[in-house]
């Protein structure tokens, strides 16, 4: 089932607040309506899918993978703000975000989301 495209938007906005380490330009962010996954088939470091209850993540694939993480609709900002935190500490000097992320994984990932 495809989301309001304002509530695309809201994620969007979300992301742009909140989410300045995770946009240096060395990730691909897709942020999708729903899981299908036909209009964006090619992998993204990181996959944003709305749900009915809110956000499913998928690291490393595309709308249509097992996300890692699934966030409430109210919690997305919390979330993007616990992984831009979670660059923040762990990112080496010359280091782009998507060579960190790379780094420290899935699960790191997926528990920094969850923690938001």
């Amino acid at each position: 089932r495809m989301r309001k495209p304002d509530a695309n938007v809201a994620s969007a906005a979300d992301l742009l607040e909140v989410g300045a380490e995770l946009l240096d330009g060395s990730l691909k962010v897709h942020l999708s309506g729903y899981a299908k996954g036909c209009a964006h088939p090619s992998a993204a470091m990181l996959t944003i899918v709305g749900t009915a209850t809110g956000h499913a993540i998928v690291v490393n694939g595309s709308s249509s993978d097992e996300p890692v993480a699934y966030i409430g609709k109210e919690k997305l900002k919390s979330a993007l703000s616990q992984l831009g935190e979670l660059l923040r500490n762990n990112k080496a000097a010359g280091e782009s975000a998507r060579q960190c992320l790379k780094r420290l994984g899935r699960d790191a990932i997926a528990t920094a989301l969850r923690q938001g």
